[in-house]
């Protein structure tokens, strides 16, 4: 009898005592000076702290190294006397006692204090650091980068790149993009209005309004031979991260390259974006992620390419695609716009877009290694106009190498494909004239240098040549060559 009492009471305290530790454990309680935890809480302290405490420095009052006499301050336990004195009148503890620690007659758990963190109303700090920290709903930021881009053949004039998007000016520094951003983001969760404005001026302003339909808005805000003003977004959005509909005048998803400075790797444009795809839209847009933001599909109507509000050439273009997260590492994403491309109605002696289009873009993004990236592009389109057809296609390829979190190198590999000679008008020219079925060839080797989360600057060299035509180092806007070798470099600065 007496026996059975007894395997009772230790079973019973025993029971108690795994119930500290696991509340311990668990964060709700501090633990008992006897368990584990308590003594790795010693072995964290810093030997040389002045506040820390050695193991070899606790008197343990055994052999075995038993902690039974650990500073209530240090543990949270109420004081249960001095250990040394060994009397259990007193709340002493000796050797070979423990005193069960009872976390319920301490802290009833409807009294457990509270140990909540305060929260942080400040702004964390961002990177990079913005000139309007608005510390709110509403973002303000934006870039700007200024650079010199020549050629080979001393062609130094106004157009002397050409036929080099955006870079075609050859006669001195430019100050390409003054971009400026207001935003009112999504929430993630919640179902929240939200908006973007986005205003550029600089060199490449021109090459960035709604050329597509020679709006009577931004098209007409160029105010010398080689700068201008654009305002490629104006949208209002509604919905959450996971699903949203966009109204307004916003980006393309067609393509890899982007005009915003600071999203591409190099200065310099391949033939397939400048040429091939479209700037911007206007017109309402969904957005849906799905499968754990695997997938990603966008589905929507716009009126044609880079056209604004006014829809004078009453185009009417469906604008889609999806993209997959194959893993962590391989992403692939198609892209289309087809339709009405517009009435090809003429301003200013400029015809427009016009007739039939179907476009799309393959993107596959593959990050091999930590430092190494493969970026794979295919484009193809096809525009019927008065029973013909007018198509064009380009390859592009990119290989990214990081040095360091300062160094980047890359390199671009392109060819594009004028087919019916549509689409670099001025310079698909030879011996026959005007609308040869021309080949575009560019090798492009550049660095990106970023010192700080505000700067970057991106050198870079180019080699460009042609199979049909000569299309380079052009006199009154006509090429006499068919290859050229083109270098610069821009400085971006983001606020």
């Amino acid at each position: 009898m007496k026996v059975h009492w007894k395997l009772t009471l230790g079973a019973a305290v025993a029971s108690i005592a795994f119930a500290a530790v696991a509340y311990a454990q668990d964060g709700l309680l501090p633990p008992s000076p006897a368990s584990p935890a308590a003594f790795n809480l010693f072995q964290d302290e810093d030997p040389e702290s002045p506040n820390g405490t050695s193991p070899s420095d606790i008197d343990t009052g055994n052999d075995n190294g038993t902690e039974n006499g650990a500073d209530p301050d240090q543990t949270g336990m109420p004081d249960q006397g001095d250990p040394d004195q060994g009397n259990p009148d007193q709340g002493g503890v000796t050797p070979d006692q423990t005193l069960p620690y009872l976390p319920d007659a301490a802290f009833p758990m409807d009294e457990m204090p509270e140990m909540e963190e305060e929260e942080e109303e400040e702004c964390e700090e961002e990177c990079p650091v913005r000139l309007f920290n608005t510390c709110g709903c509403i973002d303000i930021y934006g870039h700007m980068s200024f650079g010199y881009y020549d050629n080979s053949e001393g062609t130094n004039n106004g157009v002397g790149n050409q036929p080099l998007g955006f870079r075609n000016v050859a006669d001195g520094a430019t100050f390409d993009q003054y971009w400026l951003t207001v935003e009112k983001a999504l929430d993630d969760c919640c179902p929240s209005w939200g908006f973007r404005v986005d205003y550029i001026f600089g060199a490449d302003g021109p090459d960035t309004t709604a050329f597509g339909d020679q709006s009577k808005f931004d098209f007409r805000w160029q105010s010398s031979r080689d700068y201008g003003s654009a305002m490629p977004q104006l949208y209002a959005q509604y919905g959450t991260s996971d699903f949203n509909v966009k109204v307004g005048h916003f980006y393309t998803i067609i393509g890899y390259e982007v005009v915003a400075a600071p999203d591409n790797f190099f200065y310099s444009h391949a033939y397939t974006m400048y040429y091939g795809e479209p700037f911007t839209h206007t017109g309402v847009l969904t957005e849906s992620s799905l499968m754990c933001d695997q997938l990603t599909v966008w589905a929507g109507w716009t009126n044609g390419w880079d056209s604004y509000f006014g829809d004078h050439l009453n185009a009417s273009t469906f604008l889609g695609g999806a993209s997959y997260s194959v893993n962590d590492c391989l992403a692939v994403t198609y892209a289309t716009v087809w339709g009405d491309h517009g009435d090809g109605t003429a301003r200013r002696g400029v015809a427009s877009n016009q007739g039939d289009i179907y476009m799309h873009s393959v993107v596959v993004d593959y990050q091999i290694n930590e430092c190494l990236q493969y970026v794979f592009q295919s484009d193809y389109a096809n525009n019927r106009v008065n029973g013909t057809h007018e198509e064009w296609y380009g390859v592009n390829q990119y290989l990214f190498y990081t040095l360091s979190d300062c160094y980047k190198v890359g390199s671009r590999f392109e060819c594009f494909n004028d087919a019916d000679g549509v689409r670099i008008i001025n310079s698909d020219v030879n011996e026959t004239g005007i609308g040869n079925d021309v080949d575009y060839y560019a090798i492009t080797l550049g660095l990106n240098y970023t010192p700080n989360c505000n700067l970057i600057v991106r050198p870079e060299i180019r080699w460009d040549w042609a199979e049909g035509g000569t299309p380079f180092a052009p006199v009154a806007g006509i090429g006499t060559e068919d290859n050229q070798f083109y270098y610069g470099l821009d400085v971006i600065v983001l606020y």
